[in-house]
C-alpha cells in the first residue's frame, strides 16, 4: 500500500509540469503586473527620446523628463504653452526601456509577480505606443542603437523576407527569457484597429496617393491635390477624429485581406521569434485593446493562427462592460474586469450617500462571479489601476469630486497631494481585498508602493 501510494505522489509531481504545459488553461489566479515602459525604469539614457522625435523645433528647453518628480509640476519647457494640462504630459518621456523591465525582475519576483503585462511596445511616437508605426518591431529607444533601429524600422514593410531584428526586437526577446527563468510569463497588450501617421504602409499612402498599393488598407475621402503643391487636401477616416491616428478600412469582410497577413504575420513573429515551430521563446500571450472595434470574424481568424503557433498561449480581450460574448475557444480566454473595478470604487472610495451598501456590493459581485461562471472566474483580470485611469492613490485623495461612477476629475478640481497615512490605511485594505478575491489580480506599476499622481 505504501509503495503504490509513493509511485502516485511521484507520477503526480513528474505529470503536473507536462500537464502545466499541455493545458491551455493554467492561468487561473495569476498575479499580474501591468508595466509602461516608457515610465518605469530608464537603464540605458544613451537610448531616451530626442526632441525631434517628440515636439517641434520652435519647444525651447525640451529635455526627458526627471525621474521621481512632482506629477504636477510643470516643468521650464511646459510652461507659458497653449496646451492643457493633460496635452503637455502627452510630450513628456521618461526614458524607460526593455532592459530597465530586466533589471526589475528580481523585484518583481521578490513581490509575487508571475505574470508582466506589457502595455504596447510597437514603434510608435508616442508614449503609450498604442499607435503603432509597425506592428513587427519594438519601439527603436527601447534597445541599444536606437539610430540604428530606425533605420532599420522605416526601410521595412509587409514582405517578411526581408524583416530584421532590431536592438530593441533582441532586448525584448532577452526580457521572454529572463522572465522565464524567474518562472514568470509575459503578455504583451496589441491595438490593431488603426496605427499612427508614421506607420509604414499610411507613409506610402501619403507618398503616392492613389498609386499605393496599400490604398485598399485605409478609408480615403479626399485625395490630395497635385495642382495645389501648398495645401494638402488628403482626407481620411481617423480613430475618435485624431488626425494622428489613421483608422483601418473595414468592409463587410473586415479587414483588407493585406492587412490581415500582415498582421497574422507580426503575430507569429512575437510567437516564435526564430521561426522554429517551438513557441517557449515567444511572448506567451497578448491582451487586445478596442476589441469591438473590429469583427467578431476577424478575431475568430487570430486567435485561431495564435492558437496554432502556441495552444497555450492566453489570450485577454480588453472590453469594458464585463462582457462575455467575447469569451470562447475562438475567441479570448479572458477579459479584463473593469465593472469589478466600478464596484470597488464604489464601495472602497466614494463617500456616503454614493457608497455602495455591504449587502448591495456583495450581491453585485456575485452577479460578476455567475456571469463569467467557473470555467472563466478565477482568469479574469481584476484591476483597481492602468495607464488610462487616474492612480487609485489619487482617486482615493480626492473621493469628495467622484459621482455618477466616473473616475474623471477636471484638473482644478483634484488634490495633487500625497496619500495621508489614513488613506494608506484604505490602500491596504483595497490591495487586500484585491489579492484575495477570486481572479487574476493586476497591479498597475507603483500602486504597490502607494504611487499618486501619473
Amino acid at each position: 500500500m505504501k509503495a503504490t501510494v509513493f509511485f502516485l505522489l511521484i507520477w503526480q509531481l513528474w505529470a503536473l509540469p507536462l500537464a502545466a504545459q499541455d493545458h491551455p488553461y493554467d492561468w487561473d489566479g495569476r498575479v499580474w503586473y501591468e508595466i509602461l515602459p516608457e515610465r518605469f525604469r530608464n537603464y540605458n539614457p544613451s537610448n531616451d527620446p530626442v526632441k525631434g522625435q517628440v515636439v517641434d523645433d520652435e519647444v525651447e528647453d525640451w529635455q526627458v523628463h526627471p525621474w521621481a518628480s512632482d506629477w504636477y509640476k510643470l516643468q521650464i519647457w511646459e510652461q507659458g504653452r497653449d496646451l492643457d494640462f493633460y496635452q503637455l504630459i502627452e510630450q513628456r518621456r521618461y526614458g524607460g526601456d526593455l532592459l530597465g523591465v530586466i533589471e526589475k525582475l528580481p523585484y518583481l519576483q521578490a513581490l509575487g509577480v508571475e505574470v508582466i503585462l506589457l502595455t504596447p511596445i510597437f514603434e510608435s511616437p508616442s508614449i503609450t505606443k498604442f499607435d503603432a508605426a509597425t506592428f513587427h518591431h519594438a519601439d527603436n529607444n527601447f534597445g541599444t542603437d536606437p539610430k540604428g533601429d530606425l533605420e532599420k524600422i522605416k526601410s521595412e514593410n509587409d514582405d517578411t523576407t526581408k524583416w530584421s531584428v532590431a536592438t530593441s526586437d533582441q532586448a525584448f526577446w532577452d526580457l521572454l527569457s529572463e522572465a522565464q527563468d524567474a518562472d514568470m510569463r509575459v503578455v504583451m497588450d496589441v491595438v490593431f484597429n488603426y496605427c499612427s501617421k508614421e506607420f509604414w504602409a499610411f507613409r506610402d499612402l501619403e507618398e503616392k496617393q492613389q498609386d499605393s498599393r496599400y490604398k485598399d488598407w485605409f478609408v480615403v475621402y479626399q485625395w490630395d491635390d497635385p495642382l495645389t503643391p501648398d495645401s494638402s487636401e488628403f482626407e481620411y477616416k481617423c480613430w475618435h477624429g485624431n488626425r494622428a491616428f489613421p483608422e483601418f478600412k473595414q468592409d463587410e469582410n473586415g479587414l483588407d485581406e493585406g492587412l490581415k497577413k500582415y498582421i497574422f504575420d507580426a503575430t507569429r513573429r512575437w510567437l516564435d521569434p526564430d521561426g522554429d515551430g517551438d513557441p517557449v521563446d515567444g511572448v506567451a500571450g497578448f491582451r487586445v485593446r478596442h476589441v469591438t472595434a473590429l469583427p467578431a470574424s476577424f478575431w475568430e481568424a487570430w486567435t485561431q493562427i495564435v492558437r496554432d503557433v502556441n495552444p497555450n498561449a492566453l489570450l485577454v480581450g480588453d472590453v469594458s462592460d464585463s462582457s462575455t460574448e467575447w469569451l470562447g475557444e475562438k475567441r479570448f480566454d479572458s477579459v479584463t474586469d473593469y465593472g469589478w473595478r466600478e464596484l470597488v470604487i464604489d464601495f472602497f472610495i466614494k463617500d456616503a450617500p454614493d457608497r455602495l451598501r455591504v449587502s448591495e456590493f456583495d450581491a453585485r459581485l456575485r452577479q460578476l462571479r455567475e456571469r463569467y461562471g467557473a470555467e472563466h472566474e478565477l482568469r479574469v483580470l481584476n484591476l483597481l489601476g492602468g495607464v488610462e485611469m487616474p492612480r487609485i492613490a489619487s482617486l482615493l485623495r480626492n473621493r469628495q469630486v467622484l459621482s455618477d461612477g466616473t473616475d474623471g476629475v477636471a484638473r482644478e478640481q483634484f488634490d495633487p497631494r500625497p496619500p495621508s497615512d489614513s488613506l494608506k490605511a484604505n490602500l491596504r485594505a483595497l490591495a487586500l481585498f484585491q489579492l484575495t478575491y477570486p481572479g487574476s489580480p493586476m497591479i498597475f506599476y507603483g500602486d504597490e508602493a502607494g504611487m499618486w499622481g501619473g
